[in-house]
């Protein structure tokens, strides 16, 4: 017998539009973001490990579906790089202060791909 659940989200998953998976993609990011650092002050270097190996998997997918014949592509490349850099670095640290540090960012950049995914409907 199938899951359920597992089936309706496979299939809310393929109906998704490019910028609602890559909205989901962010919030996924900025979610093991705050885990990693509420798992850092509780000590749980394990959990926190965890969390950021899964924020470094989301920026890795995130980078290599950018198209790259594409201007805005190639300035988006270089913070995916930094944030990848970064995860590693906390990771490596168990240092919470740099996570605290790119979590703007990442909501910021969230929040500009929102913005031009409803410009892009609009139309």
């Amino acid at each position: 017998m199938s899951n359920p659940y597992a089936s309706y989200q496979a299939q809310a998953i393929q109906t998704m539009t490019a910028g609602e998976m890559i909205n989901a993609l962010y919030e996924g990011l900025i979610k093991q973001i705050n885990f990693a650092i509420v798992h850092m002050d509780e000590q749980s270097i394990a959990d926190s490990h965890q969390a950021l190996i899964k924020a470094q998997d989301i920026v890795a997918y995130l980078h290599q579906t950018l198209n790259m014949e594409i201007p805005v592509s190639q300035s988006i490349a270089p913070y995916y790089i930094f944030f990848q850099d970064q995860l590693i670095l906390a990771n490596l640290k168990k240092d919470k202060h740099i996570l605290e540090d790119i979590l703007p960012l990442v909501i910021q950049l969230r929040d500009v791909f929102n913005q031009a995914d409803r410009m892009s409907r609009a139309r």
